[in-house]
């Protein structure tokens, strides 16, 4: 159960840094100091950032079995579940934060 709870927290940690930008803002740096190089395309995709994760967790931490192996290529594909997850509760809570800036307004 703590395999599980540690795949799912690397899930949105990556896909809150790869919504942010941040890769893709590093690689722009880094070809622009040295042209014709970039970040491998590992580095620039969320569900290619999880499964690697989750393989090197899974590796000093966890069983590496076919199992867990098996347990890190389901996390990577719930990438596509967790970014409009993640948007949807971003979306939520800037909804709320609004509703509250109008009620302190009216009071």
């Amino acid at each position: 159960m703590n395999t599980l709870l540690n795949l799912m927290m690397i899930n949105i940690f990556v896909v809150l840094v790869h919504e942010a930008g941040f890769f893709k803002t590093l690689g722009t740096v880094i070809n622009e100091r040295w042209k014709f190089y970039h970040l491998p395309y590992v580095f620039k995709c969320g569900l290619c950032q999880t499964f690697w994760l989750s393989i090197i967790y899974v590796i000093i931490a966890g069983p590496f079995t076919i199992p867990g192996i098996c347990l890190c290529v389901v996390n990577a594909s719930l990438t596509r579940v967790t970014q409009p997850l993640c948007r949807l509760v971003e979306n939520i809570l800037l909804k709320l934060i609004e509703l509250l800036n109008m009620w302190l307004k009216i009071q």
